[in-house]
């Protein structure tokens, strides 16, 4: 029987996954034979059901030595149960013999019976014994059979001592599995002694995928967010509210007050424009006047003067999942340093304000007192802080604000944590007012990369795609440049998030992400 040097460290050591999906390494401790001059093999076992992990028999058999094994070809997103049990041989049979798989890594040869047998015949007739050393010992239901020799397809006994062999009882076998006593495993494969059963312990591993493997497939999604469950979706109020163009205006007419005041243009009865020829005989076309984008410019001039500019940083809600986040836990860690705590690979995106050259949004804080409070690790600051700001960009939960001091530096970054948009007339929007906290200096939101200052009005570039890859279909980013950049080699920032993952552009390239590389479309 095998043993242990140290019974405490016994079996299987561990399973880690390995992030493509697909595969499970597994490790095992060192066993000794009792007999010095027997081998050592491992059997591993593995099963999607805890209960099933040695009825379902062994998968494969380790006879190189080595201490560990990646499993393949799993199931992705499978939760699977694993265990090794050691096996002491004798040096006469050769092990290598042993159908390879993958690796080093071999399988019992295996086979059914090609017809019924009794407890007395000496000739085991299977269905094929490829595979099969030329002498061994199979398992046939619950009887172990010695056999000598193979003749074609049969196994051939010496003797009826070879039949119950190793304190097992010889019974009749039918090829339904069936053996007097009961239904059995109709499959007979090699079977090698002195399996070790006293340090059984069973593992278990999900086959997933981690950054920076890409998900299986694109279609089922799996690994990836590819809706913002968690938060409202304003994007159609953004796109409509970002430039608040200017609608001429003029006169007094019996129209419409609510398309008048929701800028439809406006007739008599059914809508339309309306037209009316004046006593100077000219035409003129009268349009509603729009109080979102009055309001809006109104908010703008006024944020200008009292205002200050900030930079917003948007969680993003969508994407690949960081390999930090568990399907056991369903939290991600807060210290991760790919995803710094969102989840998501790429979790941050910063929004650049196309309205203004520097590409930040304007925002009015409120005067608000400083804490200092006592805790067990010393004074810790606690700074509240309110603000409000256009109806556009959407404000969430979780953004980061970053506010400037008089020396456009960087002063602190402020975490979002709560948001209130408020209504105008005719269900109109009218502005936000949100609460921020100020977000510590160790904290991960301080390991986002920011552009203070775009200095500019931003102008759009597109990628290419110069290869596909399995799972990632092709597809573009966009880069906004300055108007101050005449240079390729001047461009260094992050590219827009598409398909869940973004690029760094580097002295004006793309740096590869996810096994395939891009190329900036210059008009």
């Amino acid at each position: 029987m095998v043993y242990y040097l140290n019974p405490v460290n016994a079996g299987i050591d561990a399973v880690t996954n390995l992030g493509d999906g697909s595969t499970i390494n597994v490790r095992w401790f060192k066993a000794y034979p009792t007999t010095k001059t027997n081998g050592i093999a491992y059997n591993i076992y593995y099963s999607t059901i805890k209960e099933n992990v040695y009825s379902e028999g062994i998968k494969f058999v380790s006879v190189d030595g080595s201490l560990e094994q990646n499993i393949i070809d799993l199931i992705p997103g499978q939760l699977y149960f694993f265990s090794v049990r050691p096996i002491e041989y004798d040096p006469s049979f050769d092990i290598n013999q042993l159908p390879v798989i993958y690796d080093n890594l071999r399988i019992y040869p295996s086979s059914i019976l090609s017809q019924n047998i009794i407890d007395t015949d000496l000739v085991i007739p299977l269905l094929d014994v490829t595979g099969f050393p030329n002498s061994g010992v199979v398992k046939v239901g619950y009887e172990l059979i010695q056999y000598s020799s193979i003749n074609l397809n049969d196994l051939v006994l010496t003797d009826l001592s070879q039949r119950g062999y190793s304190g097992t009882n010889a019974r009749s076998h039918d090829t339904s599995g069936y053996d007097g006593y009961g239904v059995r495993d109709t499959n007979i494969s090699l079977f090698l002694e002195t399996e070790g059963t006293n340090f059984d312990r069973v593992f278990a591993c999900q086959a997933r995928f981690e950054y920076p493997n890409h998900a299986f497939t694109l279609l089922d999604g799996y690994r990836q967010t590819t809706k913002d469950l968690l938060s409202t979706d304003l994007a159609a109020s953004d796109e409509e509210n970002i430039g608040f163009p200017m609608y001429d205006y003029a006169g007094y007419h019996r129209i419409d007050p609510v398309k008048l005041l929701s800028g439809e243009c406006v007739g008599s009865y059914i809508g339309g424009e309306y037209g009316c020829i004046d006593k100077y005989g000219n035409n003129n076309i009268v349009r509603g006047l729009n109080l979102q984008d009055k309001n809006n410019q109104r908010q703008e001039i006024e944020l200008s003067v009292t205002g200050r500019v900030a930079v917003l940083i948007k969680r993003v809600h969508t994407g690949i999942q960081c390999s930090c986040y568990l399907a056991s836990s369903e939290y991600p860690d807060d210290r991760c340093p790919i995803c710094l705590g969102t989840k998501f690979v790429v979790g941050w995106e910063q929004f650049f304000n196309p309205r203004r050259s520097d590409g930040r949004i304007l925002v009015r804080a409120a005067q608000t007192d400083e804490n200092l409070k006592m805790y067990e690790a010393g004074l810790e600051s606690e700074f509240p802080i309110s603000f409000w700001t256009l109806t556009t960009p959407t404000i969430k939960t979780r953004d980061i604000v970053i506010l400037f001091d008089i020396d456009d530096n960087e002063e602190f970054r402020y975490e979002v944590t709560t948001v209130t948009r408020n209504n105008t007339i005719l269900g109109q929007q009218g502005g936000q007012l949100f609460r921020g906290v100020r977000v510590r200096k160790f904290d991960p939101a301080y390991q986002i990369r920011a552009f203070s200052n775009t200095s500019m009005y931003p102008s759009k570039l597109l990628t290419g795609i110069g290869m596909a890859i399995p799972g990632l279909p092709p597809h573009t980013h966009s880069i906004i440049i300055s108007e101050k950049i005449t240079l390729s080699q001047q461009i260094n920032q992050i590219t827009s998030i598409d398909y869940g993952h973004s690029h760094v552009v580097v002295d004006g390239k793309i740096i590869d992400v996810l096994d395939h590389s891009h190329t900036i479309l210059y008009p």
